[in-house]
Protein backbone atom coordinates (compact mmCIF):
# COMPACT_ATOMS: atom_id res chain seq x y z
CA UNK A 1 0.00 0.00 0.00
CA UNK A 2 3.24 2.12 0.41
CA UNK A 3 2.57 2.90 -3.71
CA UNK A 4 -0.96 4.78 -2.68
CA UNK A 5 1.03 7.09 0.11
CA UNK A 6 3.80 8.20 -2.67
CA UNK A 7 2.61 11.14 -4.74
CA UNK A 8 5.76 12.85 -4.86
CA UNK A 9 7.36 10.50 -7.35
CA UNK A 10 6.06 10.24 -11.08
CA UNK A 11 6.14 7.59 -13.57
CA UNK A 12 5.40 8.75 -17.21
CA UNK A 13 3.38 5.79 -19.39
CA UNK A 14 2.62 6.33 -22.87
CA UNK A 15 0.37 4.24 -24.69
CA UNK A 16 -0.98 3.62 -28.21
CA UNK A 17 -4.61 4.01 -28.93
CA UNK A 18 -6.98 4.50 -31.84
CA UNK A 19 -7.75 8.15 -32.19
CA UNK A 20 -11.55 7.60 -32.94
CA UNK A 21 -11.88 5.35 -29.25
CA UNK A 22 -9.91 8.09 -28.24
CA UNK A 23 -11.89 10.96 -28.51
CA UNK A 24 -15.08 9.12 -27.56
CA UNK A 25 -13.62 7.81 -24.44
CA UNK A 26 -12.34 11.33 -23.80
CA UNK A 27 -15.63 13.03 -24.34
CA UNK A 28 -17.24 10.54 -22.34
CA UNK A 29 -14.58 11.30 -19.55
CA UNK A 30 -14.76 15.19 -19.67
CA UNK A 31 -18.59 14.03 -19.70
CA UNK A 32 -18.01 12.67 -16.11
CA UNK A 33 -15.71 15.36 -14.40
CA UNK A 34 -12.06 13.45 -15.67
CA UNK A 35 -9.42 12.94 -18.21
CA UNK A 36 -7.04 10.46 -19.44
CA UNK A 37 -4.54 10.81 -16.43
CA UNK A 38 -6.72 10.38 -13.56
CA UNK A 39 -8.60 7.43 -15.15
CA UNK A 40 -5.45 5.69 -15.29
CA UNK A 41 -4.40 6.56 -11.64
CA UNK A 42 -7.77 5.60 -10.54
CA UNK A 43 -6.93 2.05 -13.12
CA UNK A 44 -3.80 1.13 -11.33
CA UNK A 45 -5.31 1.93 -7.73
CA UNK A 46 -8.16 -0.19 -7.95
CA UNK A 47 -5.81 -2.72 -9.70
CA UNK A 48 -3.85 -2.56 -6.33
CA UNK A 49 -6.85 -2.59 -4.08
CA UNK A 50 -7.95 -5.26 -5.76
CA UNK A 51 -5.35 -7.58 -6.46
CA UNK A 52 -6.57 -7.59 -9.90
CA UNK A 53 -7.71 -6.02 -13.40
CA UNK A 54 -10.81 -4.78 -11.80
CA UNK A 55 -13.15 -5.94 -14.51
CA UNK A 56 -13.94 -9.00 -17.21
CA UNK A 57 -11.40 -8.43 -20.79
CA UNK A 58 -14.03 -9.90 -23.11
CA UNK A 59 -15.18 -9.61 -26.24
CA UNK A 60 -18.53 -7.82 -26.95
CA UNK A 61 -21.20 -9.22 -29.06
CA UNK A 62 -20.58 -7.05 -31.78
CA UNK A 63 -16.72 -7.52 -31.58
CA UNK A 64 -17.83 -11.53 -31.69
CA UNK A 65 -19.95 -11.39 -34.53
CA UNK A 66 -17.37 -9.62 -36.30
CA UNK A 67 -14.61 -12.30 -35.71
CA UNK A 68 -17.09 -15.37 -36.82
CA UNK A 69 -17.48 -13.11 -40.13
CA UNK A 70 -13.38 -12.37 -40.70
CA UNK A 71 -13.14 -16.05 -39.57
CA UNK A 72 -16.00 -17.43 -42.04
CA UNK A 73 -14.44 -15.26 -44.39
CA UNK A 74 -10.46 -15.98 -44.61
CA UNK A 75 -12.18 -19.89 -44.82
CA UNK A 76 -13.48 -19.38 -48.10
CA UNK A 77 -11.74 -19.66 -51.41
CA UNK A 78 -10.50 -16.26 -52.98
CA UNK A 79 -9.66 -16.21 -56.75
CA UNK A 80 -7.15 -13.06 -58.44
CA UNK A 81 -9.84 -11.30 -61.07
CA UNK A 82 -7.25 -9.55 -63.14
CA UNK A 83 -9.68 -8.82 -65.94
CA UNK A 84 -13.11 -7.88 -66.94
CA UNK A 85 -13.59 -10.77 -69.22
CA UNK A 86 -12.11 -13.07 -66.05
CA UNK A 87 -15.02 -11.72 -64.24
CA UNK A 88 -17.58 -11.99 -66.56
CA UNK A 89 -16.80 -15.95 -67.14
CA UNK A 90 -17.11 -15.82 -63.99
CA UNK A 91 -20.41 -14.57 -63.07
CA UNK A 92 -21.50 -16.14 -66.44
CA UNK A 93 -20.10 -19.88 -65.17
CA UNK A 94 -22.10 -19.19 -61.81
CA UNK A 95 -25.77 -18.73 -63.77
CA UNK A 96 -25.01 -21.88 -65.38
CA UNK A 97 -25.31 -23.24 -61.57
Amino acid sequence: MDSLKNNHEKKRIQVAVDKNVAKEAETIMSEVGTNPTNLINMLYRAVISEGGIPFQAKLSKMQRAELTIQNYADSQKTIHITSADQLAKIWADEDDE
